[in-house]
């Protein structure tokens, strides 16, 4: 949003780059007859509200625990998948591939934190003076490696938001270094001699990649909550309240204040009962 919103309160400088992702984002005014718009909460001179820069020391400290949690969800299917009789024959006397032991789609977002962990690490440990030894985490284990990186991006969120541009080489969890990557950063990606891609990011940009790892990998485990819920939160008074469907619980994502499913149903009756409406 720009700084001259008028929607913006006194001492606001702009609205959290988050947007609709914000945990306090506002409802805007829309087009008549539109769907309904959202905006970050307003800012005090950075890129992100109070409330997500909580939840990005949040998400970081979280990622080692992903990494290790996605270890525990490696075992393969074990579907049996009949080849198409439409489809031609191998040709004779060829070795195929064996089936991947290993579910690959864990592997490669074990893989990608621990890219983009230690990239964004290094490079903040060169901004804020701090040691980092790249040639002892290239040594290390991969969950030794994310610990340490996400350590140190914690402790030193400040130095990450307010890092200049720098360049990393480009990589995802998909079979080539640009899928899942927007358009817009796809035209911003160079080549080096030896054909991997580079691209420029600042600190804002890299605490949106450490929120995206962590939404990313919840999907993928199964722990993204279907919808926020319509009642804010009893205790904090946030509308941060989201049912875990798998946990079959109800917890506020800024107070992590928790409920039972039973307990919040029966918050949900006695407001419709204190208003004389219908649920």
């Amino acid at each position: 949003m720009p700084e001259h919103d008028p929607t913006l309160p006194a001492g606001a400088t702009g609205r959290c780059v988050r947007e609709r992702d914000c945990v306090d984002a506002v409802k805007a005014a829309a087009t008549p007859g539109g769907p309904p718009v959202y905006v970050g909460a307003p800012t005090t001179g950075g890129a992100f509200c109070d409330t997500c820069v909580r939840y990005l020391r949040y998400a970081i400290a979280g990622l080692p625990y992903d990494v290790a949690e996605l270890s525990t969800l490696l075992a393969p299917s074990l579907a049996v998948r009949y080849r198409s009789p439409d489809l031609p024959g191998p040709p004779p006397r060829v070795k195929l591939h064996s089936p991947m032991p290993l579910d690959g789609t864990a592997l490669d977002l074990q893989a990608l934190i621990d890219h983009e962990v230690t990239s964004w690490a290094e490079s903040v440990a060169d901004f804020a003076g701090v040691d980092w030894d790249s040639d002892v985490a290239a040594r290390s284990s991969q969950r030794r490696r994310v610990h340490d990186g996400a350590q140190l991006l914690a402790y030193r969120y400040e130095w990450l938001l307010g890092m200049p541009p720098v360049w990393h080489r480009v990589r995802s969890a998909g079979e080539r270094p640009t899928d899942g990557w927007p358009v817009e950063s796809i035209d911003r990606m160079e080549p080096d001699d030896h054909g991997d891609l580079w691209i420029e990011r600042d600190g804002v940009e890299g605490a949106l990649v450490m929120f995206a790892l962590r939404r990313t990998v919840e999907g993928f485990a199964g722990r993204t909550p279907s919808d926020r819920c319509k009642l804010p939160c009893p205790k904090c008074q946030r509308p941060a309240l989201v049912r875990e469907h798998r946990n079959r619980r109800i917890v506020c994502r800024f107070c992590w204040h928790p409920m039972g499913d039973n307990e919040y149903e029966r918050m949900l009756d006695e407001l419709a009962g204190g208003l004389g409406v219908l649920r």
